[in-house]
């Protein structure tokens, strides 16, 4: 649904979704994982209903 919605809005092609369940997204958080902390740093949300990644964001850096 989001890569179509990105296709269909007319994104760039360095636009990425990135697709995880709360709990991988926290394990990654966690270890540090480059791919994520980018994501975290440079990345656009644009929905966070429960503030889920706002919380991770800051314990990725705290």
């Amino acid at each position: 649904m989001i890569s179509k919605l990105v296709t269909d809005i007319g994104l760039p092609s360095i636009v990425q979704a990135v697709y995880m369940i709360p709990e991988e997204f926290e394990t990654h958080i966690n270890s540090k994982s480059c791919c994520i902390l980018d994501a975290v740093v440079d990345g656009l949300i644009l929905y966070d209903p429960k503030s889920f990644l706002q919380t991770s964001k800051k314990k990725a850096f705290s």
